[in-house]
């Protein structure tokens, strides 16, 4: 596809994600380079009887794999990560971007799966440029808020203009692990001009803001005080803010902690390596 001056367009090509929880996966096309954002999968709903996951159809990628030059995940949740083994193994993916946490969790799927050789895993840090990846495509990354520790935003610099695509966030203003919302750096890529803005909209018609993650503390403090005996606490295992409060809550009150579940100890594991979670080996 070329305009009328005959120059390649820029394609976005959302193959899911959109209207929709779960699937997050976008096609990014200038030219003979492709760059992806993110391969999430998504679960089945009560009609799927017999379906495990659900996927995009990959068919535009698996026609065009020779374009493919890499890939920048935005954070480490299943729906935006879970579909990468899947598709390493119809087409290969030169090189794939993202924050610590998700690339920790990430190594794992592609071990686990036996495709860990058709790519190479590269994590990166906020306000760190990735320039060399592809001709078209230069990337600055800043953090972003989420439930999940290690979120990005993506500034994706195309021949025709910069692409912001912020993943999933809320502006936490009292963050639990103390990573704003990188703001300052959205601004000064707003004052130069932005192309496209693709933004998460979950809740977006809702009137009024998302509480702190932070809010919860005085809730839970008081349960934990409370309680004469067990405490049972249930939460995503990619909660990670929320395993850290619960865990400095058990410290506070010299409470003794068991985990359950494969997801919950291997996040738990992740981030305790790389500092998002920090408690001593003492109330495991």
């Amino acid at each position: 596809m070329t305009n009328s001056d005959n120059q390649p367009t820029l394609k976005i090509i959302p193959l899911g994600g959109l209207h929709e929880i779960g699937k997050n996966t976008c096609v990014f096309e200038y030219g003979d380079e492709i760059v992806l954002l993110d391969a999430g999968l998504a679960f089945p709903t009560e009609g799927m009887h017999g379906v495990n996951i659900v996927l995009p159809d990959m068919t535009y990628l698996r026609e065009n794999r020779h374009k493919i030059k890499g890939m920048i995940v935005t954070h480490g949740h299943e729906d935006h990560i879970g579909g990468i083994p899947y598709h390493l193994k119809q087409f290969e993916i030169p090189v794939i971007y993202g924050p610590r946490l998700a690339m920790s969790l990430l190594r794992d799927k592609l071990e686990e799966t036996g495709v860990s050789d058709r790519t190479t895993l590269k994590s990166v840090l906020p306000r760190e440029n990735c320039a060399h990846w592809a001709a078209f495509f230069p990337l600055n990354i800043f953090a972003t808020p989420h439930s999940i520790a290690d979120s990005f935003t993506v500034a994706i610099h195309t021949p025709l203009g910069v692409v912001i695509h912020t993943g999933d966030f809320k502006i936490d203003h009292t963050p639990v692990d103390g990573e704003f919302f990188d703001l300052q750096r959205l601004a000064e890529h707003g004052e130069q001009g932005v192309l496209c803005l693709l933004s998460d909209s979950t809740n977006a018609e809702v009137p009024g803001s998302t509480p702190s993650e932070r809010s919860v503390y005085p809730n839970l403090d008081r349960i934990f005080y409370q309680a004469k005996g067990r405490l049972m606490v249930t939460t995503f295992a990619s909660s990670v803010h929320r395993i850290n409060l619960i865990l400095e809550l058990a410290q506070k009150h010299q409470r003794k902690v068991a985990v359950v579940g494969r997801s919950m100890l291997n996040v738990i594991a992740h981030a305790r390596n790389l500092g998002y979670i920090k408690c001593p080996r003492r109330p495991f």
